[in-house]
C-alpha cells in the first residue's frame, strides 16, 4: 500500500466560500490549509472569454476519493445562460469539485457539478469569480 509523507497532507482550517444549488446542481467550497502549499502551482483561471460549442477541454479529479483521473479528449456541447456548460467528459459520479480546463491553454475554465458519463456538466460561474 501506498503511503502519503506527513509534509505532503494538508488540514482544511477554514471555508472561505462554498455553494449548494440543487436546481443547477452546483456545488462546491473553497478552503484555507494549515499552512502554505509546496511544491505545486495554483491553476491558472481564465477570467475573459466565454465557452463556445465546440471548445476542447479536460477534467482532472479524484472521484470517490479515487486517484487522480483525467479525462481528456472532451468538447463543449452546449452553454446556457446560468453560466451552466455541458460536455462530453468521461468523468465519474461524486466528481464535483474537479477542474475542467481548456485544451488548448490549460487554465482553469469551471469546476465539474453533474451528469452522467459522456454527457456532463460544470459551470464556469465559480472560476469567473
Amino acid at each position: 500500500s501506498a503511503s502519503v509523507p506527513p509534509e505532503r497532507l494538508y488540514r482544511p482550517v477554514e471555508c472561505l466560500a462554498h455553494a449548494t444549488d440543487t436546481g443547477s446542481g452546483r456545488d462546491f467550497a473553497v478552503w484555507r490549509v494549515d499552512r502554505v502549499i509546496e511544491g505545486r502551482c495554483p491553476a491558472v483561471i481564465r477570467k475573459v472569454g466565454e465557452p463556445r460549442v465546440g471548445d476542447k477541454v479536460y477534467c482532472i479529479g479524484h472521484p470517490r476519493g479515487l486517484p487522480m483521473k483525467v479525462a481528456p479528449n472532451a468538447a463543449v456541447q452546449a452553454y446556457d445562460s446560468a453560466d451552466v456548460v455541458t460536455a462530453d467528459l468521461d468523468a465519474f459520479a461524486c466528481n464535483s469539485g474537479a477542474g475542467v480546463f481548456s485544451d488548448s491553454t490549460h487554465e482553469l475554465v469551471g469546476l465539474y457539478i453533474s451528469g452522467p458519463e459522456r454527457n456532463s456538466r460544470w459551470t464556469r460561474g465559480a472560476s469567473a469569480t
